[in-house]
């Protein structure tokens, strides 16, 4: 069992300082709110008994919210007061569309110590967010509001509850929030007991669009990401798994066939038979909805997942067996890096790759899951053994069988 840290109060509280709000947005939580608006009223004398119970119980951080939170805005102002007095960090959730005295209300909040808002921009279509708001002007009144609040130093993060209204609209939504300034961009589904039967897992044409649509997503913050997959490179009814737009180069770790059938089967809790029949299937695809997040991936065989990435015609492509990087762990890292190094500004330099095969090493890894945990763990540990030639003691038969289906690869790469 993962140990886990115990607080004895709250590390953060969402206080709502007003049940007041000058939207009607059709995805709220707050959905009758129409029958008690106006009832929650906090004045000084209720902040300052919350903020003494704040500190009492070492709150590290409140969040301000409503309603709309500018709608309280003096008690707001006086609630950063007492918190920033008490050295409790604070920041505020707001639709920032209440154009009256807005820049000079953000330019007082800023000064009173809160330089975070999260607010919510639905669609970058203004149309669909004037629907989904119920007001005819919200899209202009939000993208102005965030843009007032980004020059006065806000640093702003924007939400988008995703629905069938918009859920084809994340990424051009995604884009548009970083263009107005918006630091972070969460994308909120609304949960639904009917929500998985909207996810077509049958329709491959419906997985495979949104490939590259997520990695131009990834590649807005445009920073060197590594993005791990186990899919193929393959293009389906005209959708490619990635593009030289969103991918410099690939770095593909190749492992023995024996091994990676010992390894599969305990991860996925598999009879190695049934996991031989997954290993050389063409078809083989692994689809599901974990964490809130939607993935699919086309595996194919293991020797067509390693043929599609090295007869690939459109990105540079090394290949690093994972028997090398066990037993020489500098070599084969230094490999990478020197690949790298012209195509994505990666600096060679010996104390640096030292330190992470050092921060790396299999047995650290595994004592770290036993004492935290791993998000990619199913039934049993992810980082199990990472030896070599674990496959000495699987049966004879299924040698035989993988040689057969496999052995002009395995002889390529030297798996004898």
């Amino acid at each position: 069992m993962r140990p886990r840290r115990i607080y004895r109060t709250p590390t953060t509280v969402d206080l709502e300082i007003t049940d007041i709000c000058n939207e009607k947005c059709v995805y709220c939580f707050n959905f009758d709110r129409d029958l008690s608006m106006g009832t929650l009223k906090l004045d000084k004398e209720k902040i300052d008994h919350l903020v003494r119970q704040f500190v009492n119980f070492e709150v590290f951080h409140v969040i301000s919210s409503g309603g709309e939170a500018f709608a309280n805005f003096e008690m707001l102002l006086y609630l950063n007061k007492k918190l920033k007095e008490n050295n409790i960090s604070t920041s505020v959730n707001s639709n920032l569309s209440i154009k009256a005295q807005r820049k000079e209300r953000l330019k007082r909040l800023f000064d009173s110590g809160c330089d975070h808002i999260l607010t919510s921009l639905p669609s970058y279509l203004p149309d669909v967010t004037n629907k989904l708001v119920n007001s005819k002007n919200a899209f202009d009144r939000i993208t102005s509001g965030i843009k007032d609040a980004v020059e006065i130093g806000f640093r702003i993060s924007a939400n988008m509850v995703v629905h069938n209204s918009n859920k084809n609209q994340v990424y051009l939504t995604a884009k548009l929030a970083s263009e107005l300034g918006c630091q972070r961009i969460f994308a909120t589904r609304i949960v639904g007991p009917d929500y998985e039967t909207e996810v077509d897992y049958e329709n491959t044409n419906e997985l495979v669009k949104n490939w590259t649509v997520m990695q131009d997503y990834i590649n807005l913050n445009n920073k060197l990401n590594f993005l791990k997959t186990h899919n193929a490179f393959c293009t389906i009814n005209g959708n490619p798994f990635t593009n030289k737009t969103n991918t410099l180069a690939a770095i593909y770790v190749v492992r023995d066939p024996r091994d990676v059938l010992i390894s599969f089967s305990s991860h996925f809790n598999l009879n190695p038979n049934k996991t031989l029949e997954i290993m050389k299937s063409d078809e083989f695809w692994e689809t599901e909805s974990k964490y809130n997040n939607f993935r699919s991936s086309l595996f194919g065989s293991w020797k067509s997942n390693y043929k599609s990435w090295v007869a690939n015609k459109v990105l540079d492509t090394i290949v690093i067996r994972y028997e090398d990087l066990m037993s020489k762990p500098f070599e084969s890292f230094s490999k990478i890096i020197k690949f790298l190094e012209d195509k994505a500004n990666v600096i060679y330099d010996e104390k640096s790759i030292n330190f992470s095969i050092n921060q790396t090493n299999f047995q650290r890894l595994h004592e770290l899951e036993k004492k935290s945990g791993f998000n990619e763990a199913t039934n049993n540990t992810f980082f199990r053994k990472g030896s070599t030639k674990q496959w000495a003691d699987l049966d004879k038969k299924l040698i035989a069988n993988l040689k057969e289906n496999f052995g002009d690869v395995m002889k390529e790469l030297n798996y004898n």
